[in-house]
């Protein structure tokens, strides 16, 4: 399925290539697309790499704009290194429950577009396999062929696609 994706949806194509982009200037990852099925991950590089990288930050930025922290500390040392008040109410919690990927598929207009693109395409591609179909049903599968002499023009002309 992540193999005909990109056919339909030229945004699709775009963020998968933005993605394979990002792979190998992070990890080193050679590929078209990290969802291409071609892919070969490494886990254990793939974990030394991401040490190697958390490693460099925290060696080379400034102690003064570096901030290491984890989501379960809450607004106040996030706040407080960004110099703002704490705001009133919860800590948001967006991916509670994996459901991110819902609330991207509803809330973000690229995923909208993207939904329209593929289900345009597969019904033009989907309406030329019936004409075809028709076409060969109509003037017969093996007829075409043997008058086409095994000659894909001649086969076209025959058809009516010159």
């Amino acid at each position: 399925m992540c193999k005909l994706l990109p056919l339909p949806s030229p945004i699709y194509r775009k963020s998968m290539d933005a993605i394979a982009l990002l792979g190998w200037l992070v990890f080193g990852i050679q590929s078209k697309s990290i969802l291409d099925g071609n892919t070969k991950f490494n886990k254990q590089m793939s974990v030394k790499l991401y040490r190697q990288h958390n490693a460099h930050v925290l060696h080379s930025a400034p102690k003064d704009k570096l901030l290491v922290y984890r989501v379960t500390e809450g607004w106040d040392p996030l706040c407080e290194f960004l110099g703002v008040t704490v705001p009133e109410g919860p800590f948001p919690h967006k991916n509670k429950g994996g459901n991110i990927v819902d609330s991207m598929t509803t809330d973000y207009p690229v995923f909208s577009k993207m939904q329209r693109e593929i289900i345009l395409s597969s019904i033009a591609l989907s309406s030329c396999a019936v004409l075809i179909g028709l076409v060969l049903y109509k003037y017969g599968v093996s007829r075409i062929f043997r008058e086409a002499g095994g000659c894909w023009d001649i086969l076209m002309t025959k058809i009516g696609f010159s």
